[in-house]
């Protein structure tokens, strides 16, 4: 289930780089790792709204999504 992919809609791109991506969703800042991103989808481009796909296990560790209780 981890490895699911995850769309969040209307997130903001603030930066690009190699590291990773920094995004506004729900007026909260965050850093996402470029290995956290769900290969074959890339973030729109920075200063551009849009969805962004993740893996779930990655949401689960930035606090995105709630883990679910085992």
């Amino acid at each position: 289930m981890p490895d699911q992919l995850i769309t969040i809609p209307d997130v903001e791109v603030l930066r690009a780089d190699d590291v990773g991506v920094r995004v506004r969703i729900r007026s909260r800042e965050v850093l996402i790792g470029r290995l956290q991103l769900a290969p074959g989808h890339p973030p729109p481009p920075p200063g551009v709204r849009g969805s962004l796909v993740l893996l779930r296990g990655a949401a689960w560790d930035l606090g995105l999504l709630p883990r679910p209780e085992p």
